[in-house]
């Protein structure tokens, strides 16, 4: 993919059993607004996501101000699955988190608490070398998810948000753990999408806050366009191979949880190009379709070599 090919990374797709509980969360309680939504035929479905046989609801929801999002999807019939349900906190090959960031950190959880959705560990207190230290509390959402709430120490919110007036900004990034960097390394170089910040955490508050029961340095790559928009997170936890499961054969749609990355891109037949050559899998080619509430759109959606899904969108 040629420089610049990528024009934004907009967040995950949510496969979702019910969309009340995904709107009591991040309409209610980070708040996103509604953009709306529509129902998509078989037809559609199989053109978006290369799967067939189901129909599908969708919504969309953006932190107001930008394009910073989640697009939910009720697929039907629903999956009995739960990409992370039941699984191990280091497993890997599937998307794993979703970051925010807060002015406030006493006052978000406050307000996640009491909202229903408390943080379900000790927040963490560490330091990345280089880089500040940062408070990060977890919280388990519907369908498997989970999300992060993020406060920094030692650099502005400015940094890595554009929403800094708020209990909490956009998303900061969705993350993944793997196990082949250098197979993640192949992907992003040939799609042209940069590193824009990287982190090394040891730290035994964190490991407890994410059940990670072995000492060892976690690190972390973000690829995006820049450090204020929305970055895609790979973590490797430090792991010998092997140490984890992968979670790559239930990290598909329509199985719930997060299942994608979305992108919007110039050419979907240039990034199909790119992804191929990058170790990527096409799971549905480029293909124009009707996509509320976007309209008409150009759609491909590829699988990465690290198990992890993207739904690039050309409008």
């Amino acid at each position: 993919m040629v420089e610049g090919m990528l024009l934004t990374v907009d967040g995950p797709l949510i496969s979702v059993a019910d969309f009340a509980p995904h709107r009591a969360l991040f309409e209610g309680v980070f708040g996103l607004a509604d953009r709306g939504g529509g129902t998509l035929d078989e037809w559609t479905v199989a053109r978006l996501w290369g799967i067939a046989g189901y129909r599908a609801e969708t919504r969309l929801l953006e932190t107001p101000g930008t394009a910073a999002g989640v697009l939910l999807v009720r697929f039907e019939p629903m999956s009995p699955i739960a990409i992370r349900e039941g699984t191990g906190p280091t497993d890997s090959g599937a998307l794993k988190v979703i970051d925010f960031a807060t002015p406030d950190f006493a006052a978000a959880s406050e307000a996640l608490a009491r909202a229903g959705f408390p943080f379900s560990a000790r927040p963490a207190e560490y330091a990345v070398p280089g880089g500040g230290r940062f408070t990060e509390g977890h919280l388990k959402g519907p369908d498997g998810i989970i999300c992060a709430v993020l406060a920094f120490q030692d650099d502005p919110l400015e940094r890595f948000v554009r929403v800094v007036d708020r209990r909490f900004s956009e998303i900061v990034g969705v993350s993944a753990p793997v196990e082949d960097l250098a197979a993640v390394r192949r992907f992003y170089d040939a799609l042209g999408v940069a590193v824009v910040y990287e982190y090394a955490i040891e730290d035994a508050s964190f490991g407890a806050m994410i059940g990670k029961a072995e000492p060892s340095v976690v690190r972390g790559i973000n690829y995006g366009l820049s450090e204020r928009d929305v970055m895609i997170g790979i973590i490797h936890y430090g792991l010998p191979a092997g140490a984890a499961a992968s979670l790559a054969a239930r990290a598909v749609l329509p199985n719930r949880g997060l299942a994608a990355i979305r992108c919007s891109v110039q050419s979907v037949e240039a990034a199909a190009v790119a992804c191929a050559a990058g170790g990527g899998e096409v799971l549905a080619p480029p293909a124009e379709v009707e996509a509320p509430p976007w309209g008409r759109v150009r759609s491909l959606t590829v699988r990465g070599p690290h198990g992890i899904v993207h739904h690039f969108v050309e409008r």
